[in-house]
């Protein structure tokens, strides 16, 4: 009888161990719980965590960049118009124009203004208006102890200094063309 305790003693133990080698081969990790190596499981804990860390900054960062890729997507919209409101007031000086022609041409550039505020007040990110001071800057974490701040412009005609612009004669035609030089 007692070589059968010892049997079974011997038993279990070898049982233990070979489940302690099996749950090792099958996670593919030499420690699975505390018991296995208490100081590396720590160090494996505080590895885990910075990297964690690391890989939510990447994210943000990627974000960000998908954001400033809308807002430079929505400003580049805006600087399209600028170019048309340009064109149209070069052409509003020309003398061979009618106080009529010139309106029509007036009329599209008021269009353009429009269209500037418009792109200003629809170009968002989750909800963010980008291009009309809603949102002056975003913060991006991308660590534990580091960030970026974006800083976003005011694109409105408003702070282009064009709010109230018109081409309607060959004077405001001129007095245009430097702020959208500047805008």
């Amino acid at each position: 009888m007692a070589i059968e305790s010892l049997n079974a003693v011997d038993n279990s133990s070898m049982m233990s161990s070979l489940n302690k080698t099996n749950q090792s081969l099958t996670s593919g990790s030499q420690i699975n719980s505390a018991a296995d190596n208490a100081a590396g499981s720590a160090i494996v804990t505080s590895l885990t965590s910075k990297i964690n860390t690391q890989v939510i900054g990447i994210q943000n960062a990627t974000t960000g960049g998908n954001l400033l890729q809308t807002a430079d997507g929505g400003a580049s919209q805006i600087t399209e118009q600028l170019q048309r409101l340009s064109e149209l007031s070069i052409q509003s000086l020309n003398g061979t124009y009618n106080s009529s022609q010139r309106a029509a041409l007036n009329a599209e550039f008021q269009q353009g203004l429009k269209s500037i505020n418009d792109f200003a007040e629809s170009t968002s990110f989750n909800g963010m208006n980008l291009l009309n001071a809603d949102t002056a800057s975003v913060d991006i974490a991308l660590g534990s102890d580091s960030s970026a701040s974006l800083t976003l412009p005011n694109l409105t005609t408003d702070a282009l200094g064009l709010t109230g612009a018109d081409i309607s004669n060959p004077n405001n035609a001129l007095a245009i063309q430097s702020q959208l030089s500047d805008a």
